[in-house]
């Protein structure tokens, strides 16, 4: 495995199929460096199907939508490690956590598309 990721972009990946940066944080202190005008280079962010099952991805989903101009102003990687399983359905994709599925759309938007065809990997623009 090497290090996976498109620069400029959301990288939500399957972290048990792909390498992820070294600097990892949970979802709650990415959104607060999001919040505070911080921007790691790149970063993994993890627990991702928690937030899902807790009801708190919408705050995720805010944080990067109110910096989607900054982040697209910089060469930001950002992977979300995600445990799971990424699933294709009509009109997007859903993540499959603890036998749940979520819209990954209602975080990430609608242009979330697989990388070269990898079910397992999905991109998206800030």
């Amino acid at each position: 495995m090497s290090t996976d990721a498109v620069t400029g972009r959301c990288n939500i990946l399957v972290v048990s199929e792909y390498e992820t940066f070294d600097h990892q944080v949970p979802i709650d202190e990415f959104v607060k460096s999001l919040k505070n005008g911080q921007t790691p280079d790149q970063v993994c962010v993890l627990n991702l199907g928690e937030a899902f099952a807790r009801g708190e991805a919408d705050v995720l989903s805010r944080a990067i939508q109110d910096r989607a101009l900054d982040l697209n102003r910089t060469t930001a990687t950002i992977q979300f490690g995600v445990d799971g399983s990424i699933q294709s359905v009509r009109n997007g994709f859903e993540l499959l956590y603890k036998g749940e599925l979520y819209r990954l759309d209602s975080v990430f938007g609608a242009d979330l598309e697989p990388y070269q065809d990898r079910e397992d990997w999905l991109t998206a623009t800030f």
